[in-house]
């Protein structure tokens, strides 16, 4: 035990430290990267583009450019040195005369070059032309010499092909939306329902009391059981009420995801990822939905139609519940309230409510991440472990990558902890131990390792993503590049919650796990869906607030549980989770760096580790339960509320 407690707290000290290693070689040295440094002396400067959610499409042979200017006076002339940064290439001219070139394929963009040029007394001219092809041309300049100092700011003039010349802007990647005061916001709309929402807390404050009158535990007993069924009805009310209602084209990115089932039903082949914006996507999903399109054959339009391709969606996000109601029976030992809880958060989360309404694949792909995890943790706790658990694993898990890509966060850590408790838990030797875990991937290989092989035939690569795919435009979006203000600032979810991605990273993150913040991916919140309740929405998110903290609280009592807990088979499985959800987690975070569109800080991106965040969100609960009850039994009973006051918010926002 101490030899493995060892390795598992240095194999975790690895990992923090390889994912800070990757995260600031990233931002400083890698080219693929467009973070941009802060400088007392000088500031970036661009274009003033109005912020806007349209995907732009750049061709490297013709790059989007701008001409940034500068006219000044140099008193008697002479040698002038320049300090040039650009996103991407440049071309540097003083008085006409070309000082620095460089394309815009290059590499060391992220270096400062220095050069030096003449001055004419008098007036003279500084011109500069920056070309970006995957995203907006940014130029960062200081002139210093032949008594003149100048660097660049808004005092400077830029054009383009579309814009007549005009002053320049200071870059700045945490402009609000103009849509984004639009919608009411969290304050409006808790005021806006304030009755009903001081109605669920007094409710619960009753209820609270009363159960002190009762047997407690025969009452905590049945608590798993009605929050999964009432979570059950939940679902079952919203998929007739919202999803048969909402029209099937209303979605993120669902008109490509129709036309990738809709290729399968008119060629009987899989297309290859230059021939749709989705078209990328692994197959399980979209021929799922097509198998069953192609049985009913529903009339385009109808309500037949939304059962068709919107009941495969809605049936795994349920199965994900029921999945997460066991995971927790296992890892919380049937203990009832963090089991509950765990059941609410998986349930009720609103990003996984709006986006199982909307025709999307990240429901069906959480089920079968969900599944396999689920499957792993009964394997370490199976007593004896048999050959058909593995079997499961690997079925679950090559359904799982067959999905979505973000299957393959999830396979190394359930591949050693399979390994771990073969060898550690159930004692059958190291080598035994390699040689099942090798067959449970072998399976799953099997199952979606075809895929990946295709797409590194086709094009080199065996994740294809739809921004860079080879021999077509590079796509982008707003802003194009990232500063350390758009990682350390929180706070627009409070006040305008709707397109907040475009203030802040974890305005973005919070912001659509609480809410539709991005509007179902539309580029107007005046045409967002009617089917939400958007004043009960909004108060969401401000009550959502403590969530926070219960996050925090959770993951340091998981972490610590799996470096330090008696329990082996716990270690093991707590490990597996918070492994996944922080994997997940850096790669939500990375993905925004290296792809630097207002629209990548979405909580659902994470939407796979739901299970994970679940448990580490329930352990969270029951820790500060735990602490509440041993100092103030009122502090106590007003938490559970505020608790049944913010469940009572969401089921007003999304099924009312």
């Amino acid at each position: 035990m101490g030899r493995l407690t060892a390795l598992q707290r240095l194999a975790a000290l690895g990992m923090v430290l390889g994912v800070a290693g990757i995260l600031v070689v990233s931002v400083v040295r890698a080219p693929d990267v467009p973070f941009l440094f802060d400088a007392a002396d000088r500031a970036w400067i661009a274009l003033p583009l109005a912020p806007s959610t349209d995907l732009i499409g750049s061709d490297l042979e013709r790059p989007l450019s701008a001409d940034f200017s500068r006219t000044f006076e140099s008193p008697q002339g002479g040698l002038a040195a320049f300090e040039i940064e650009a996103l991407r290439g440049v071309e540097l001219r003083v008085n006409g005369e070309v000082i620095f070139d460089a394309p815009a394929t290059r590499t060391d963009w992220k270096q400062r070059h220095r050069v030096s040029a003449p001055l004419r007394p008098g007036r003279n001219l500084l011109r500069v032309r920056v070309q970006n092809p995957r995203g907006p041309p940014l130029l960062r300049l200081k002139l210093s010499g032949a008594g003149v100092e100048i660097a660049t700011d808004a005092m400077w003039r830029v054009s383009s092909a579309a814009l007549a010349p005009r002053p320049a802007i200071l870059a700045d990647d945490t402009r609000r939306h103009p849509n984004a005061t639009t919608v009411p916001g969290p304050v409006d709309g808790a005021l806006g329902q304030w009755k009903m929402l001081l109605g669920f807390f007094a409710l619960a404050v009753v209820v609270l009391l009363a159960a002190r009158e009762f047997d407690p535990s025969a009452s905590l007993d049945r608590l798993p059981h009605l929050c999964l069924a009432a979570v059950a009805l939940l679902w079952i009310d919203l998929f007739l009420t919202k999803a048969l209602a909402i029209p099937l084209v209303m979605g993120f990115d669902v008109v490509a995801h129709l036309d990738y089932v809709r290729f399968l039903l008119e060629n009987r082949q899989l297309p290859l990822a230059h021939q749709g914006w989705e078209m990328g996507h692994p197959p399980l999903f979209y021929a799922a939905v097509g198998a069953l399109a192609g049985i009913f054959e529903p009339e385009t339009g109808g309500i037949a139609e939304r059962i068709a391709y919107r009941f495969i969606p809605y049936a795994s996000g349920m199965g994900t519940v029921a999945i997460a109601y066991l995971t927790a029976r296992t890892l919380f030992e049937r203990r009832p309230i963090p089991t509950a809880v765990c059941v609410l958060i998986c349930g009720l989360a609103p990003m996984h409510l709006y986006i199982a309404t909307y025709f999307s694949n990240k429901s069906f792909q959480t089920f079968w991440t969900s599944l396999a995890l689920y499957l792993a943790v009964r394997a370490i706790y199976a007593r004896p472990l048999r050959a058909s658990a593995l079997l499961g694993i690997g079925l679950a898990a090559g359904g799982a990558l067959l999905s979505e890509y973000t299957g393959w966060f999830f396979l190394p850590w359930i591949g050693v902890a399979v390994a771990i408790s073969v060898w550690r838990i159930h004692g059958r030797g190291f080598g035994h131990a390699l040689a099942q875990t090798s067959a449970m991937l072998g399976i799953a290989f099997a199952i979606a390792g075809w895929f990946y092989v295709r797409n590194w035939l086709h094009y080199g690569d065996p994740w294809v993503w739809n921004t860079t795919l080879p021999g077509s435009k590079v796509w982008w979006m707003q802003p194009g590049f990232h500063t350390a203000a758009y990682y350390t600032s929180f706070g627009e979810a409070l006040q305008y919650p709707y397109f907040s991605g475009f203030r802040s990273f974890w305005d973005g993150i919070y912001a659509s796990f609480f809410a539709d913040a991005y509007a179902a991916g539309l580029k107007n919140l005046v045409h967002r869906p009617d089917a939400w309740n958007y004043d009960a929405m909004s108060a969401t998110v401000l009550l959502a607030l403590p969530c926070w903290g219960i996050a925090i609280v959770g993951s340091f009592s998981s972490v610590r549980a799996a470096l330090a807990g008696a329990d082996l088979r716990l270690r093991v499985a707590l490990s597996l989770m918070a492994s996944c959800l922080a994997s997940v987690g850096f790669a939500v975070l990375f993905a925004s760096l290296r792809f630097p569109f207002y629209g990548q800080a979405k909580a659902f991106y994470g939407l796979c580790a739901l299970v994970p965040l679940a448990i580490v969100g329930a352990r969270g609960f029951e820790v500060i339960d735990d602490f509440l009850a041993s100092r103030s039994r009122a502090l106590q009973i007003g938490f559970w509320a505020w608790f049944a006051t913010l469940v009572g918010a969401i089921v007003m926002a999304f099924a009312a």
